[in-house]
């Protein structure tokens, strides 16, 4: 089984920029936010001869925790997969991650606070395609909506939860419970082993 691929080594260097008197996060910024929590992310070993959990149905779970800078409790993930065999704890625990942060930098994009170029070397061309015009239908709203465009802008996002099924070896859909301020949403992560690289194919938030 081939690594997980990890997008800190990913974002590329793009200044922050300030239009409509909002000043977007730099990708320097979002990659210092994230390398400082690695060492929190590193994995470890689960208690017990490592063997996953099972589901009433006898699915393997995979369960840990992912600590992000803005949180004041780590974030749980679950990963139930469809059969045994399909990959093992370390991988699962990468790729709980990966997908936690493509979910909170792509909110970042939709609301105007990061530019889309930092994720992509972490999504798929199509994909960031359908993040650029989400971003651009968000920011037409929130220019008609003053006090909404305060709360989605000025607030950090903080991710919840992770929830996700390993469909096979080459793909997992994962969902990610986040929060802007008071307001909770939810965003879908469809990842795709692409070649020896996982590579987000699907992300929204809603």
């Amino acid at each position: 089984m081939t690594g997980t691929n990890d997008i800190d080594g990913d974002l590329n260097d793009v200044d922050g920029t300030k239009r409509d008197g909002v000043t977007r996060r730099s990708t320097n910024d979002a990659r210092g936010a994230w390398q400082s929590e690695t060492s929190g992310n590193a994995y470890g070993p689960s208690a017990g001869d490592g063997a996953p959990s099972r589901t009433e149905q006898n699915l393997p779970v995979y369960e840990g925790s992912i600590y992000v800078e803005l949180g004041a409790d780590a974030v749980p993930y679950r990963i139930v997969a469809t059969e045994d065999g399909v990959m093992g704890e370390r991988e699962c625990h990468a790729l709980a991650v990966s997908a936690c942060r493509i979910a909170c930098l792509t909110a970042d994009v939709i609301r105007g606070k990061l530019a889309p170029s930092a994720l992509k070397r972490a999504v798929t061309a199509p994909c960031l395609k359908r993040i650029e015009t989400l971003a651009f239908l968000v920011d037409s709203q929130l220019r008609k909506n003053l006090e909404l465009r305060a709360r989605m802008r000025c607030l950090p996002v903080v991710p919840h939860d992770v929830s996700g099924t390993l469909v096979n070896e080459t793909s997992v859909e994962m969902v990610i419970k986040i929060s802007v301020g008071g307001t909770v949403y939810w965003s879908t992560v469809t990842l795709r082993r692409i070649g020896c690289r996982w590579m987000c194919v699907v992300v929204d938030m809603g």
